[in-house]
């Protein structure tokens, strides 16, 4: 699978895609749900680990993650809810939901 750049990711939807990036930032929202904003040269996207549906080794590299970690994600581009939008974001209307990370390289 060829690597999609993140300001691609709104002509994918309903697809499953590789992307690679930085964590921007990282949100956990208990032990079941986690929000990345990853970072690469086109943009931002948001993507999302529902920990509930990932493998083990996974799981384990969610719970690693930090700011400016570089990884790898497999996932499927879903459309937004109109609500979910952000308007300001280019790939606004998209998340993506992960079926694989992998971790790259780990902040210095």
């Amino acid at each position: 699978m060829n690597r999609t750049w993140n300001i691609e990711t709104t002509t994918h939807i309903g697809e499953t895609v590789r992307v690679n990036g930085w964590v921007q930032n990282i949100r956990r929202m208990g032990d079941k749900l986690a929000f990345i904003d990853l970072r690469d040269g086109t943009g931002i996207v948001q993507v999302v680990c529902y920990k509930p549906d990932l493998d083990e080794a996974t799981n384990k590299a969610v719970d690693e993650l930090s700011s400016e970690y570089v990884v790898e994600i497999e996932g499927i581009v879903n459309k937004r809810g109109e609500k979910q939008v952000k308007a300001d974001l280019p790939t606004g209307t998209v998340e993506l939901g992960v079926k694989a990370l992998r971790i790259l390289n780990a902040a210095v």
